[in-house]
């Protein structure tokens, strides 16, 4: 890959998915483009670059973005933050409010769903307390390829065993032939979208609960502004935002304040 190719396919990819690539990524992004370039059939990879520069498609741009992200999650991802979540901020969402019965939630970049579905099986798991509510539960990603996986529901024995307790597995999952498949109850809970975090949010409306794990990583710090400070405004003032474990606000906005409850910290707006 000429180095003309490569600085055009970092500004490419910083344009379309936000991600940042130095110098030190040139042999990543040849890797991970040369098995794009070779499914389109082109002869060369300097062939492939002319088309993509010359002849893009969107279909072309999902396949280059879906190349060079990384589809990295597991259930219960972290463990804090779930019981954080189930021991503090949703007893806390209930109470403040009990009177409206509504509970949005948005995860975002949330790859093949384990995320969102931890979410709704840690609801599921309070009916006690949250019975009759009004829940939703969106989760976006960029890749066509992760939220078709996501919408199915179907994760094999290995995806299962990874941070899925036991007693959830087999309350809210069905054996089959290729592992296990999400129990429908949970699947309805859960709305799949495909979504650019560098869209608007205008049209999402406000959430009570926002998570955006473990992405934030990939982009600059002027980028990282400009997603939290957007975020802040559709959360809702009694809400919560909540961050990978290595990821933070300070040094990046001023427009929340942290909340912690022990090892976990959540960020809420001022």
């Amino acid at each position: 890959m000429q180095q003309e190719e490569f600085l055009f396919f970092c500004d490419f990819i910083k344009k379309k998915a936000g991600i940042h690539l130095d110098n030190s990524k040139e042999y990543l992004v040849q890797a991970r483009l040369d098995d794009v370039s070779k499914s389109l059939g082109c002869p060369t990879f300097t062939d492939f670059y002319r088309r993509v520069k010359f002849n893009s498609t969107p279909d072309l741009t999902d396949k280059i973005i879906e190349a060079m992200t990384t589809p990295e999650t597991c259930f219960f991802r972290d463990t804090s933050p779930f019981d954080a979540l189930k021991n503090h901020l949703l007893p806390e969402l209930f109470e403040k409010k009990k009177d409206i019965k509504s509970l949005r939630i948005w995860s975002a970049a949330s790859s093949t769903g384990q995320e969102a579905y931890s979410i709704a099986m840690t609801l599921r798991d309070m009916q006690d307390m949250f019975g009759g509510w009004y829940i939703h539960i969106m989760s976006t990603d960029i890749s066509n390829r992760v939220l078709k996986i996501a919408r199915s529901g179907k994760y094999s024995q290995f995806e299962v065993s990874r941070g899925m307790p036991v007693n959830l597995l087999s309350k809210y999952f069905q054996k089959t032939d290729g592992g296990w498949a999400v129990d429908d109850k949970i699947k309805r809970m859960v709305e799949f979208r495909k979504f650019n975090l560098f869209d608007t949010f205008v049209n999402f409306g406000t959430f009570d609960l926002i998570f955006c794990r473990n992405v934030l990583i990939y982009f600059t710090t002027a980028d990282k502004k400009n997603i939290l400070d957007r975020m802040a405004s559709n959360l809702d003032k009694r809400g919560h935002l909540i961050l990978g474990s290595t990821e933070t606000i300070f040094g990046i906005t001023d427009k929340y304040t942290k909340k912690s409850y022990g090892r976990f910290a959540s960020y809420q707006i001022k």
